[in-house]
């Protein structure tokens, strides 16, 4: 009796010297090495194709022989680039089947170490299109982390995300899922994999993703973000402007995820913390709120006035309070009060996202 020979479908990291697989056909491995997934003819012959692919940029194509005469299918590796044009990841699909190449893969750089901001980002072209993200936020000179959570849904993985981003070091290694929800409204997960390696240039984390099916994810998306769906039930009825903050930095704070639309007017490079947010006169009063807020636990609220882009600044009141203290006192929500926003074309109330 014969057995069926199936396409076996490989996502490959080559983020360091010893490339390793993390997703196997749809199912997520832990940085596995390829020996311990491919065997004999087959291993040599994409071990091969990888190092090739690395060096070319290019997708590689061979056969690979069998000792017994068989044919034992044929091998694709495809490159996946990371910001800087290098190669992040290979896609290998091998055997005798449909060899095409699967989804997009998407990769980002964050740039870590910086002299008094937070980490910066950079993406890849194909970021967007596997995330979700349409053109009107594909113009920026820099990203941050809003740019790399909007479509994430859940909120323990922006924090955890945002925490293992803070501290990786040289060596780190991570993997996992996210829930994603798309422009069209959409729930997608992805699985991601990221190292942290040394550059001539400095510490980068470096990360490479790719969408799992339907039929990988085997789970009912709608259920897994319930959490979220009641939030932003509640948001909607609050009529506000909603963000998670980070503090770490605190004259240079950074926007984590917008829970409902953006303020209008509000510069990117201020939400990013690259560009200096608060008016000087008003970063005091801010420090003060902060230090005030992590003391007591309690909600704060203040007005202070905040970069417009294009220039001048915009005036805001804003009720804020820790997330949860007992996990960081550099992680907050706030909620813009709208009617305090003196500005033309503003709307009486933030739509939840």
């Amino acid at each position: 009796m014969t057995t069926e020979k199936k396409t076996i479908r490989l996502l490959v990291e080559t983020l360091d010297s010893d490339p390793t697989v993390v997703v196997e056909n749809g199912t997520p491995r832990e940085f596995k090495r390829l020996p311990n997934v491919l065997r004999g003819a087959q291993k040599a012959v994409v071990e091969q194709l990888i190092a090739e692919a690395i060096v070319s940029g290019t997708a590689r194509r061979a056969r690979v022989e069998s000792g017994r005469d068989t044919d034992g299918g044929s091998v694709v590796v495809s490159p996946a680039f990371g910001p800087d044009k290098t190669v992040f990841g290979v896609q290998v699909a091998l055997g005798p089947g449909d060899t095409s190449t699967p989804a997009s893969v998407a990769a980002w750089e964050w740039e870590l170490g910086l002299d008094g901001v937070p980490p910066r980002l950079r993406l890849s072209g194909e970021f967007f299109d596997v995330f979700g993200i349409g053109p009107d936020y594909q113009d920026r000179s820099v990203y941050g982390p809003a740019d790399f959570f909007a479509r994430i849904v859940r909120l323990n993985d922006v924090f955890s995300g945002w925490e293992t981003i803070k501290r990786a070091r040289a060596g780190h290694r991570s993997s996992g899922d996210f829930v994603i929800r798309r422009e069209s409204g959409d729930l997608a997960v992805i699985r991601y994999a990221q190292r942290c390696v040394e550059t001539p240039a400095g510490l980068r984390l470096r990360g490479i993703c790719r969408e799992l099916s339907a039929t990988e994810v085997g789970t009912d998306l709608d259920v897994a973000v319930l959490d979220s769906m009641a939030m932003r039930h509640m948001l909607g009825t609050q009529q506000m402007f909603a963000y998670i903050l980070d503090t770490t930095i605190p004259h240079a704070p950074c926007v984590l995820k917008w829970l409902t639309s953006w303020v209008p007017n509000i510069g990117h490079g201020v939400s990013t913390g690259q560009t200096p947010a608060v008016h000087p006169d008003d970063l005091p009063t801010v420090m003060q709120l902060i230090e005030e807020g992590r003391r007591t636990a309690e909600p704060v609220t203040g007005t202070a006035r905040v970069r417009r882009a294009g220039g001048g600044w915009i005036s805001m009141r804003a009720t804020g309070q820790l997330l949860s203290p007992s996990l960081s006192e550099n992680t907050w929500i706030l909620m813009i009060h709208p009617e305090s926003l003196a500005e033309k074309g503003v709307p009486s109330s933030a739509v939840p996202v």
